[in-house]
């Protein structure tokens, strides 16, 4: 009778202790970093290169990313993610290569208080340290959205902008990716990802982009109203005067 009661305790704590751990660990990775050095040791070669302005952000459930490749190409890629001591394990969602492919990803890691060490794969192939950047406070808008509609305002007439977008807030920072067609028969599409810091004042947000594959919006603030329903639904206006663009969100698990 001991042994069966003490096996009930054992078990009680052990399913208590699991949740809090991983729980735990998602947390420690939330905000925002920059990619401060990369090296490739392909070939017993050492070869080290300088950052691309690779950023990054991590939620407790979600990952983001962009930079712009040596050619001038956009790449970015959104997912979610399972963290512990020395593994990420990431599952994509969309990115600019395979779009909503599924496939996971599997990186080590070092971890201190200032910044994030990643091992790409099993082989060490390529390293890349990144800087994670000071934290603001958490907001309610903080996790990550999918946008379900983008509406362009004039006067009565309302249009619907095709646009495939993502956007993650954290801690201050934010980060979008999106990809939508350039040409009236959607055969031709044009992709880019915009990263920075925001404020919040009662119902309004001011957003900068630090980092854009636009440089024309690059430090240029930018103040939208945004309306919370709930948790789950967040509408973004943004008043040029002449029309107002209306971007819905919806919360993803």
């Amino acid at each position: 009778m001991k042994n069966i009661l003490l096996y009930i305790i054992l078990l009680f704590a052990f399913a208590c202790h699991q949740p809090a751990e991983k729980s735990q660990l998602s947390g420690i990775l939330a905000g925002a970093y920059t990619l401060q050095s990369a090296s490739n040791n392909k070939v017993d070669k050492d070869t080290s290169f300088p950052t691309n302005n690779q950023v990054m952000i991590f939620t407790e459930k979600h990952y983001i990313y962009g930079t712009i490749a040596p050619d001038s190409t956009t790449l970015f890629g959104l997912g979610s993610y399972f963290y512990n001591d020395s593994t990420i394990i990431e599952k994509n969602i969309f990115n600019s290569s395979t779009l909503d492919s599924t496939f996971e990803t599997k990186l080590r890691v070092a971890r201190s208080p200032s910044s994030l060490i990643q091992i790409q794969g099993e082989s060490d192939e390529v390293g890349k340290t990144f800087q994670k950047m000071p934290a603001a406070e958490n907001s309610d808008l903080d996790g990550a959205w999918e946008q379900v509609s983008f509406e362009n305002i004039t006067g009565t007439d309302t249009s619907f902008v095709k646009n495939k977008q993502y956007k993650l807030y954290q801690g201050g920072h934010f980060m979008w990716i999106h990809r939508y067609p350039s040409d009236s028969i959607d055969k031709k599409f044009q992709t880019g990802y915009g990263f920075g810091v925001f404020s919040i004042k009662g119902n309004t947000i001011t957003e900068t982009i630090t980092s854009s594959s636009y440089k024309e919006i690059i430090e240029v603030p930018v103040t939208l109203s945004f309306t919370l329903t709930g948790k789950d639904q967040l509408v973004l206006e943004f008043n040029e005067g002449i029309s107002v663009t209306k971007e819905t969100y919806r919360r993803m698990n």
